[in-house]
């Protein structure tokens, strides 16, 4: 089996479960491969997690730049990033998100860089652009927005501030999408906004 399909089926196995009680054991017997198959790849589950996170990042750092590249409308751009990051925290069991951060410092420290670095940094940018283009209102301090809209999102797969039983969590992305796009705009904002996006 090919290393990248190992790390991408151990990455969403990871992803739905969590991290710490999946055992190297449980990795071997849900691929169908042999230990000497997993340790020639990886010394330790720490290295697992390590290499696995970092591949998720190159992929969703990749993916992130070319929706942000599809269209030259803030606005546009704006809602298909924050469609593909709530689609991915959608998909994330909490439990993978604590094991992340209690047990495994570098890979946490790793998200944290990547979180600041790649998706504050590109959510910022468009709402810069918006501001230069007349859409998003000039006040707003879009470096506290960008990170209220990112805390949002991980919010989406805390258990205990949501429960869903009334709303599915599709919609709840949907929702908190629309609601922080239509506190940004501006009147020809809106127009915009409710042309391309209702």
């Amino acid at each position: 089996m090919d290393k990248s399909v190992i790390i991408i089926q151990i990455g969403e196995l990871f992803a739905n479960r969590g991290i710490k009680s999946i055992t190297m054991d449980d990795i071997c017997h849900k691929l169908g491969i042999s230990k000497k198959t997993l340790y020639k790849y990886f010394h330790d589950k720490d290295d697992l997690v390590q290499i696995i996170m970092n591949f998720r990042f190159e992929v969703a750092k990749s993916e992130l730049l070319e929706i942000s590249n599809r269209s030259n409308n803030p606005i546009v751009a704006l809602n298909g990033i924050l469609n593909y990051l709530g689609s991915r925290f959608i998909n994330v069991n909490p439990v993978f998100i604590h094991d992340l951060e209690k047990y495994f410092d570098i890979a946490w420290n790793e998200y944290m860089v990547f979180k600041e670095n790649t998706l504050i940094n590109l959510v910022r940018a468009k709402i810069e652009n918006g501001k230069e283009n007349g859409l998003f209102r000039n006040e707003i301090n879009s470096d506290f927005i960008s990170r209220l809209g990112l805390m949002q999102m991980e919010l989406l797969i805390n258990r205990d501030v949501f429960s869903y039983s009334k709303v599915s969590i599709q919609e709840a992305q949907k929702m908190l999408t629309s609601h922080f796009l239509f506190g940004l705009v501006t009147a020809k904002g809106l127009g915009v906004l409710t042309k391309h996006l209702i």
